[in-house]
């Protein structure tokens, strides 16, 4: 997905090598996709964003981060050098429910990496 110095941007990898998120990632328009990708580029090349509006960690979750393009939300993680995309899902309320953290935590939890 994204590769620089800094790490890479990858889906989550679940036992039996399903990817987490692939699927919703791959409903996007390709436009969204393209905006999420300079986001990606940008973190793996720079080392950061500077714009807590398109990512920053989830307070009050266990190691969740979230990017942010219009109302297309991706939560993720960190594992060593990676960024591990785990939930994509339009967002419909300001705040984010705590159905929708506690299964990207889960899937965090069981994430394998590389297939």
């Amino acid at each position: 997905m994204a590769e620089g110095s800094r790490g890479r941007v990858r889906f989550a990898v679940l036992r039996g090598g399903k990817h987490a998120a692939e699927d919703e990632w791959n409903s996007l328009p390709e436009a969204t996709q393209v905006r999420f990708i300079a986001l990606f580029d940008r973190l793996m090349t720079v080392g950061e964003i500077v714009s807590e509006d398109q990512y920053k960690k989830l307070p009050g979750t266990d190691g969740l981060w979230e990017f942010k393009r219009s109302r297309v939300r991706i939560l993720a993680c960190h594992k060593e050098r990676d960024v591990v995309l785990l939930v994509i899902f339009m967002k419909g309320r300001q705040k984010l429910s705590k159905k929708d953290s506690k299964r990207a935590e889960a899937i965090c939890a069981e994430e394998v990496g590389e297939d």
